[in-house]
């Protein structure tokens, strides 16, 4: 299975600019992606306060995803603010040719101000993807709880898309493997670029790991780690199954914690 992620600036409460961003980096690609990972809040930035994008049309965003799946064929994982019944929530969209999924961030970064305007979600939605891959898609700030990625072997992908900063990306590269060695799947982790309207900087770092913890694709260097692109990978998950038979870890597991 080939996955892919772009790693970009994100401009600053533009859709327009980032949707046409998105599309521009697909087609210079001649291989064919499977699942395409795209960093949170993918068409505004990091928006704490929902007036500031009074005028986004979000279903027309919705359309958009939809219209970029089926074009090229693709399964897109990306989070954006999104109002329902009057509530906001920083969401998390699972989309494919046949259907749509969504999961909303259950860990708020409080710190930041997310939690002021924005609810939390209640609970994580494992998602099986059309190559039969099972999928957890998980936002940011989720990644510093490992309760909310513990595998219980009915994951094969944890996907976080995220604005991690600058400041604390020392973490980010740390709880990425982490997560994928206690939990014996592959991790993605998906960041951004540049500085957003909140003055906060990005520098990127977007990472895949394997099943040990091995990083087996990245923006590599210093100059290559902080730039905007699109990366592919190949994923064979059949290794995968084959690492947890002989080292079945996952099955000692004694505490359960209950679904947020």
């Amino acid at each position: 299975m080939n996955i892919a992620w772009f790693q970009y600036n994100i401009e600053w409460l533009n859709p327009k600019a980032n949707f046409n961003k998105i599309k521009h980096a697909l087609d210079q690609q001649d291989t064919s992606i499977d699942i395409l990972v795209l960093p949170e809040m993918f068409d505004t930035g990091f928006v704490i306060n929902p007036n500031e994008i009074q005028n986004r049309n979000q279903e027309k965003v919705l359309e958009n995803l939809k219209t970029i799946a089926n074009t090229y064929d693709v399964e897109i994982m990306c989070s954006t603010l999104w109002e329902e019944g009057g509530k906001f929530t920083n969401r998390a969209f699972f989309i494919s040719t046949e259907a749509v999924e969504v999961y909303d961030k259950v860990h708020l970064f409080l710190p930041g101000g997310e939690g002021k305007y924005i609810q939390a979600g209640k609970e994580r939605n494992i998602i099986q993807s059309k190559n039969k891959i099972k999928v957890l898609p998980l936002i940011c700030y989720d990644l510093r709880f490992p309760e909310i990625s513990r595998n219980h072997g009915d994951i094969d992908l944890l996907v976080y898309s995220a604005s991690w900063p600058k400041a604390r990306i020392a973490h980010w590269d740390t709880l990425l493997r982490a997560r994928a060695i206690e939990n014996q799947c592959f991790v993605l982790g998906v960041n951004r670029l540049g500085t957003d309207g909140n003055g906060w900087q990005f520098t990127g770092h977007s990472q895949l790991f394997d099943f040990t913890g091995k990083q087996i694709d990245a923006f590599k260097g210093k100059k290559d780690f902080t730039m905007e692109g699109l990366r592919i990978a190949s994923i064979d998950f059949s290794e995968m199954h084959m690492y947890r038979s002989k080292l079945p870890f996952l099955k000692d597991i004694k505490y359960k914690l209950m679904e947020p």
